[in-house]
């Protein structure tokens, strides 16, 4: 077909307009799809992303609780003879086991379900002295929790409030659920602490210790780390220990 020229050059601008609008839309439709499938990608990176850095924290969070519950607190540099000049009467008939504690950490209600556990597999053989510390600036009141409600539960025991900490102090304790047991001539045979670790019951080296040196007068262990609050803890210790003080 013949075309004259004016036409004809018409006819290739009309044509290459055409094909340019063509190419266009599907240039566009191309970008569409591959904006898309980037941003389908993009999200599953995201979520992958978020995923792993929830699990790592996670994951974080209980290495750090784990270290936490088992990193005991300060031993005692408790006197390797009974002290004479301290309000606690030690027994001059039987062994005279020593128990103190914070009134409110949580961690030391483990230590004295541990202490009642212990208690039975030893008898009467023991002369109990369970001591609540009451920190400076505290209040009777403050320092009559649970624990102290729970302890003076304990058929048998003699329960101190120790005001200042004074008592602690001259034993050398400086950590809640701390024991010590010192023989009848009055010479220290244990120190230690009856859980394996913050808040944990169960099985535990201190407390078999405990009832060797009482039965028998033996044992190869004499001393365990204590897991609890500082005793000079002015303040509720939920924070030191994983559970709750009721």
């Amino acid at each position: 077909m013949n075309f004259d020229q004016p036409f004809a050059d018409e006819f290739r601008h009309v044509t290459r307009q055409s094909w340019c609008v063509v190419s266009g839309q599907a240039h566009s439709n191309s970008h569409e799809r591959q904006l898309a499938s980037m941003t389908s990608n993009t999200r599953l990176l995201l979520s992958l992303t978020a995923t792993v850095v929830w699990g790592t924290g996670i994951v974080e969070g209980l290495r750090i609780v784990s270290r936490y519950s088992g990193t005991p607190g300060a031993a005692a540099s408790a006197p390797s003879s009974w002290p004479a000049d301290t309000i606690i009467a030690r027994s001059i008939d039987s062994p005279t086991l020593l128990f103190f504690v914070h009134p409110r950490c949580p961690c030391t209600s483990a230590s004295l379900h541990e202490l009642e556990r212990l208690l039975p597999r030893i008898g009467s053989r023991v002369a109990l002295r369970i001591v609540l510390v009451r920190p400076p600036g505290t209040t009777q009141a403050w320092a009559k929790s649970g624990l102290w409600r729970e302890a003076n539960q304990i058929p048998g025991a003699q329960v101190f409030l120790d005001k200042d900490g004074k008592a602690a102090r001259r034993f050398g304790v400086k950590t809640s659920g701390q024991l010590l047991l010192y023989n009848r001539g009055g010479r220290l045979a244990f120190a230690g602490g009856i859980t394996d670790s913050r808040g944990h019951e169960g099985d535990n080296a201190g407390s078999e210790a405990v009832r060797l040196l009482v039965v028998s007068g033996n044992a190869s262990v004499h001393t365990t780390p204590v897991y609890g609050c500082g005793l000079e803890t002015q303040h509720d210790s939920k924070k030191c220990c994983a559970k709750v003080a009721k």
